[in-house]
């Protein structure tokens, strides 16, 4: 499935030497289908590891999340994530959205690292600040641990 393809190709990234020091910030995109698709389908049905409730799309969220932040091997790097593009308060679809990111942080094996996740919209206009909230968040940390204040 898209998503094993998805965690298979984040893990790559996270883990290669050449990122070892930067910060992450992942974009899970689509949230809207997301949200859309968990009306008529029960997440538990892909991932069997999955204990929400049917048509939780903010558990869905975070399980999803928690998958990919769980590939991250280094406890120095920052990873932000951050959800967008809702198209109403469907507890199915956030419940959804929610396990599918926890099935990313579950990938990384430092709980220290800061991952920073984005579920987004493809005509969603708030990413941009997202980024730039997510590289400044970035600066200020390794600035305070730079200087021994964290």
């Amino acid at each position: 499935n898209r998503m094993e393809e998805s965690k298979a190709l984040f893990k790559t990234i996270i883990t290669y030497p050449w990122f070892q020091h930067s910060s992450v910030i992942l974009f899970l995109n689509k949230k809207d289908l997301l949200e859309e698709k968990i009306m008529y389908s029960h997440l538990v049905d892909y991932f069997p590891e999955y204990d929400g409730e049917k048509q939780d799309h903010i558990g869905a969220r975070e399980f999803i999340l928690k998958i990919y932040l769980a590939q991250n091997p280094d406890p120095d790097r920052m990873c932000y994530s951050h959800f967008t593009c809702a198209t109403g308060p469907r507890k199915d679809a956030i419940a959804a959205r929610e396990f599918i990111l926890r099935m990313f942080v579950e990938l990384n094996p430092d709980p220290e690292k800061i991952i920073y996740s984005h579920f987004t919209c493809a005509t969603d206009t708030e990413n941009i600040r997202f980024v730039f909230a997510a590289v400044k968040d970035t600066i200020l940390q390794l600035n305070l641990k730079e200087y021994n204040l964290v």
